[in-house]
């Protein structure tokens, strides 16, 4: 039986390997500027806000309410959870396909549904004690990041197995998982900083405030209210603090106080 478990382990390791690798390298491009695409209004102050671009939808987190928004179109059309839907509703992470995935901390686990909110399945997190914060790399591969032994887990979308953990003693009161294909970010409200790692696990540095990668690997990095690209001169200061920072390919997702801000990343050499 251990024998088993093993070699799944080490094929799942393996799986993500060459689904990285496979992935086609896209020509490393400058940051040039960065420009207000849009403010969306929100009806009250949320944790987070995500966006899918492909599929027009804008998902919002309220810890408080315990509920997910969903707007297609700019337009609301469900709200998921409430105070009886879920445990603990914690965190959520939005897949290539527009699909929502919500984690319940509480209940150790994924709740699945469709971009209009329509519940298409569950993901039971095994061997985790208390799941606080998710990130998906494409749809294959899940960061979960467990809050009692400070680390991070990384779980096959697939089945739900297990691949590997890391992190331990080197993670604290974090408020915020991202990822691209080949770095993942922890990122600390508490201590305003964001830990990097490869997608692998291994740790690299840290860095002063959030900080995302995106398609090109360029980190860029928000630092009290200065937003700036760590490989280019490009930045832009900020009026208001910004609750909590993400990308969607070329675009920057900030939602303040109770107000979205959507910002266009422009590159140097863009054909």
């Amino acid at each position: 039986m251990r024998f088993r478990f093993a070699l799944l382990h080490i094929f799942g390791i393996l799986l993500l390997i060459s689904a990285c690798v496979s992935v086609p390298q896209s020509p490393p491009r400058e940051i040039s500027a960065f420009g207000l695409q849009e403010i969306f209004p929100l009806a009250s102050q949320v944790d987070k806000a995500l966006v899918s671009a492909r599929q027009g939808l804008i998902c919002t987190l309220s810890t408080q309410a315990q509920e997910v928004v969903i707007y297609k179109d700019k337009q609301r059309i469900n709200v998921l959870g409430g105070l009886a839907g879920f445990s603990y509703l914690s965190d959520l992470a939005i897949g290539l396909d527009g699909d929502l995935w919500l984690l319940d901390s509480v209940a150790r686990q994924i709740r699945k549904y469709s971009p209009e909110g329509k519940a298409t399945g569950i993901l039971e997190l095994k061997n985790c004690q208390q799941p606080t914060h998710i990130a998906l790399l494409g749809d294959q591969t899940i960061y979960i990041y467990d809050a009692a032994p400070a680390e991070i887990i990384c779980y096959s979308a697939l089945d739900g197995s297990e691949l590997y953990r890391f992190g331990r003693f080197q993670l604290k009161q974090i408020s915020s998982l991202s990822c691209n294909r080949d770095y993942l970010v922890a990122y600390s409200r508490a201590d305003n900083q964001s830990r990097i790692f490869s997608t692998l696990g291994q740790w690299l540095r840290d860095e002063a405030g959030q900080t995302v990668f995106d398609v090109f690997n360029n980190a860029i990095n928000l630092t009290g209210k200065t937003l700036k690209s760590s490989g280019s001169a490009a930045y832009l200061p900020l009026g208001k603090e910004v609750l909590h920072l993400g990308i969607e390919s070329d675009l920057l997702i900030m939602n303040q106080s109770s107000e979205l801000l959507m910002l266009k990343i422009s590159y140097a050499n863009e054909p």
